[in-house]
């Protein structure tokens, strides 16, 4: 690949993906459905929004090596949420005060796709700052001469500042930034008219000792009536590298937040840096579908990383559900199996499927498998679901919603599987490079129903 010592641009990158990505595009594990990097790495998901008629997902890219760099914003889009278009890359650190483009989030401002994020460079005293780019087609990104809108972290808080996500609040934009004080993590909160002016309001809430000792990727969101903060922590006992879904009360005047409880948002070892976007008729989430000081088996092929699938986000019983959106259902394509009973399912395997079961009671076991034997197990009992993934501890989660039976609905792509159990109340993310290509199903309980579908490729022939 490219000598990395040449100077960054965004058009450097794009001959970089445009010479890489045909080759990355045909190796086994290059996923059908799920975004991924044309080539290079991929991390956090980043400016999810919906603009000019299409979803937009950016995401953090290097596109020069298989592995963590300098750097650059991937983008793909999407008129549908189930097929997507790999678009030009939309961000390059090609500025004098950034080494890196890190993550932020994206809005519409009256027709202009805006990007907010944290440019990063250890060589000024404040490593971390907020900056603004604009595109007028959805495409090419022009820097703010103001840039950094915001230069430096509120008094009192950490270098360690980044990760905007801005949302409308009556008349007047709302930016909130992880960051920390002392050894609490905790949520800053500004507030801007016009994107580019901005003025420090007040820390949002934070961590009090609980929830980590740095937040990164605050994501806030309204959800049925439910304010919600997603933050990943770090330092969070028990927690390190996960996701939590914070429930409590945001008070726009005061700019503050009470924290009533919080909630897993996914219980699988390989989910991270989530981010929400509102579409106007529901909120919708993404996240990175890896982890930090992970093995990469497709590194060898000139990629790593990957994105979830969209999820569709609710609040029922006080519990924050995530269900992939009817717009899936596009992808389907053959029907593998449709029966009354277990066994319908048994021996359905392939690269690509989604499988349903319906169980009639909370009780029973899926089971998917490559040819050396299980990847992940999925047991219900009563009132708990245990994920039991290869090499990894089992993990116990509580299912207390009043379902009638209970749901396992699995996504299997090439090398990953999501899994969602009673309409998203327990959900495991997972990685697994399987022996032979191939995932097999096995379901034992009593179903009243279960199916499967093979799911066709999401993604244009060619990227770029």
């Amino acid at each position: 690949m490219s000598n990395p010592e040449t100077k960054y641009t965004v058009e450097r990158a794009n001959a970089e993906v445009r010479a890489h990505a045909p080759a990355v595009r045909r190796t086994p594990y290059a996923l059908k459905y799920h975004i991924a990097p044309p080539c290079g790495w991929m991390n956090d998901p980043n400016g999810l929004c919906r603009s000019g008629g299409r979803y937009h997902v950016f995401y953090q890219h290097y596109p020069y090596e298989a592995k963590w760099g300098p750097m650059h914003w991937g983008h793909a889009s999407s008129a549908d949420l189930a097929h997507w278009r790999h678009e030009p890359v939309a961000l390059a650190p090609d500025q004098p005060y950034e080494e890196g483009c890190f993550s932020g989030s994206g809005i519409d401002d009256g027709g202009v796709l805006t990007l907010i994020y944290t440019a990063h460079d250890e060589r000024k005293p404040f490593k971390e700052t907020q900056c603004v780019a604009r595109s007028r087609d959805g495409v090419t990104f022009v820097k703010s001469p103001n840039n950094p809108v915001i230069p430096a972290p509120p008094a009192g808080c950490s270098a360690d500042f980044r990760d905007p996500k801005v949302w409308r609040q009556g008349d007047r934009w709302m930016l909130v930034v992880g960051t920390a004080r002392g050894d609490d993590g905790c949520a800053a909160l500004f507030e801007s008219d016009d994107l580019e002016h901005w003025r420090y309001k007040s820390i949002l809430c934070a961590s009090n000792g609980a929830y980590g000792t740095i937040w990164e990727c605050p994501s806030y969101c309204r959800v049925d009536g439910q304010d919600l903060l997603l933050v990943s922590p770090i330092g969070m006992e028990g927690k390190e590298h996960k996701n939590i879904a914070m429930f409590g009360a945001f008070d726009p005047e005061a700019g503050t937040m009470r924290i009533d409880r919080w909630q897993d948002l996914d219980y699988g070892g390989d989910f991270y840096a989530a981010q929400v976007l509102d579409d106007g008729a529901r909120t919708l989430l993404f996240a990175w579908m890896d982890m930090w000081n992970r093995d990469y088996p497709s590194a060898a092929d000139g990629w790593a990383g990957a994105l979830t699938l969209p999820r569709e986000l609710a609040v029922r019983g006080g519990k924050l559900l995530q269900r992939p959106p009817r717009e899936l259902e596009a992808l389907r394509e053959a029907v593998l199996a449709d029966g009354g009973d277990a066994a319908a399912l048994n021996g359905v395997g392939g690269d690509a499927y989604e499988l349903c079961a319906e169980m009639k009671a909370c009780a029973g076991e899926l089971e998917l498998s490559d040819e050396s034997g299980g990847l992940l197990r999925v047991t219900l009992e009563g009132n708990r679901v245990i994920f039991a993934q290869v090499g990894c501890a089992p993990v116990e989660a509580p299912l207390t919603l009043p379902f009638d039976g209970a749901e396992i609905r699995a996504f299997i792509d090439r090398c990953s599987i999501e899994c969602f159990v009673n309409g998203g109340e327990a959900v495991y993310t997972c990685r697994v490079y399987p022996r032979g290509g191939r995932i097999s199903c096995a379901l034992r309980g009593e179903a009243r129903r279960a199916r499967a579908w093979a799911l066709g490729d999401a993604f244009e022939a060619a990227p770029c």
